[in-house]
Formats: C-alpha cells, sequence, structure tokens
C-alpha cells in the first residue's frame, strides 16, 4: 500500500491550474457572446427574436474550436502529437489522475450556483441557466461516473479489491443521503413547490458530493499517506 502511495504521489497530475483557468475563459468567451450579442448587431436580430439566444451559443462555440484548432493546428502542431500521444499512454497504464476533490467541489457548486442565481433572477437570469444547467448536469454525471468507478485514475482498476469495498461504502451513504433528501423534499413539497426545482439540483449536488468526501475519507484511512 505505502509502495502504491509513493508511486501515485510521483506521478504527475495533469489537473492544474491552468486547465481551471481554460475551463473559466471559456465559460466567460460564452457569457459575453451571450451578453453582447454580436450577431444581433451584425444584422440578425430578427433571427435571434425567433431563436432566443441558441444562435448565440452556437456561434460561440464554433468560433472558439476553430480558434483553438487553427492555433494547435498552426503554432503547437508537433507538440500537439506529443501531448495526445502521452495522453493516451497515461489513461492507458492508469498515471492519467481525476480532477482533485477540491477542483470537482468548485465546479459543480459554482454551477449551482449559476442554476440558482439564473432561477431566483427570473427572465433577467434567463443568460446564467442557459450556461449553467447543461455545465451542473455535465459535472454532476462525471463525479456520478466517480462514485460509481472510484479511484485516483481515470480508469481505475475494476478487479481492485479495496477499490470495490469503497465503492460499496460510498454507494451507502449516497443512497442515505439521497432518500433522506427526498423525504425533506416531500415535505416541502407539502407547503409549497415554488423553490421545489432548485431544492431537486441541490439534492443532486449533495448525494454526489458527499460520496465523494466519503470516499477520500476511507482512502486517507486506507494507509499512512507519506
Amino acid at each position: 500500500m505505502n509502495d502504491e502511495r509513493e508511486s501515485r504521489r510521483s506521478l504527475r497530475n495533469r489537473w492544474t491550474l491552468q486547465n481551471v483557468l481554460n475551463i473559466a475563459i471559456q465559460v466567460s468567451w460564452l457569457w459575453a457572446f451571450i451578453w453582447y450579442q454580436p450577431l444581433a448587431h451584425l444584422g440578425l436580430a430578427s433571427f435571434e427574436a425567433r431563436h432566443g439566444l441558441l444562435p448565440e451559443i452556437v456561434a460561440a462555440s464554433v468560433l472558439s474550436v476553430l480558434v483553438k484548432s487553427g492555433y494547435l493546428h498552426f503554432f503547437r502542431r508537433e507538440e500537439t502529437r506529443a501531448e495526445r500521444a502521452a495522453l493516451r499512454a497515461d489513461i492507458r497504464s492508469g498515471r492519467m489522475k481525476r480532477m482533485p476533490l477540491a477542483a470537482r467541489c468548485v465546479a459543480l457548486f459554482l454551477t449551482l450556483a449559476l442554476v440558482i442565481g439564473g432561477t431566483l433572477m427570473g427572465p433577467a437570469g434567463k443568460g446564467l441557466l442557459i450556461i449553467g444547467i447543461p455545465m451542473f448536469l455535465l459535472f454532476a454525471a462525471a463525479e456520478l461516473a466517480v462514485v460509481l468507478h472510484p479511484g485516483d485514475s481515470v480508469l481505475p482498476d475494476p478487479h481492485d479489491e479495496l477499490l470495490m469495498f469503497f465503492k460499496a461504502r460510498t454507494l451507502q451513504v449516497g443512497y442515505v443521503t439521497a432518500i433522506l433528501s427526498l423525504a425533506v423534499l416531500y415535505v416541502v413539497s407539502l407547503f409549497g413547490t415554488h423553490y421545489l426545482g432548485l431544492l431537486v439540483a441541490v439534492v443532486l449536488a449533495l448525494s454526489l458530493m458527499l460520496p465523494a468526501f466519503a470516499y477520500r475519507r476511507l482512502d486517507r484511512r486506507a494507509g499512512p499517506d507519506e
């Protein structure tokens, strides 16, 4: 166990501050497109009036992909090939690590805050909901994958008995949290359903993050992190 932990600590973690900054830049880029609506200033105001903000989102996404692809192709072609080859090798060998728990919590609860803020703002918060809901569901699905397949590696060993034990315990925590939360939601629904949708999102986030903290606690108790 100690040897495994030593080798785990010596492996490179690809989820660095640069990855978080890249995500923040992409979110800011999308938000700027939705806020300033450049397509409307290019004579497509009537088209946007019929289709809402979807054209702005599609245009921002396509432009972002084109700019990034062009930059990688013309300025970092060889580096990109080497990075992709190294990435495939790291995933196959188990050296590719998942995003740290703290970063996952920040990402999930930040997108949850966007959903809550957009809902409370009413019609003015439609842009927040357009960004927040898909991202919240994306991070929730990623966290669900971690709960179902625990481990620090992107592709953990499915035959690891210790990980199977951790999986059973963390799923137990998730089940208890979900059942208790649903009971609370039922009681709340008896008095009103105005904010029930927000509470469902909060319950989903808690049901996913509490098992993650339970796994981290079990992993630390399994052996000294030295």
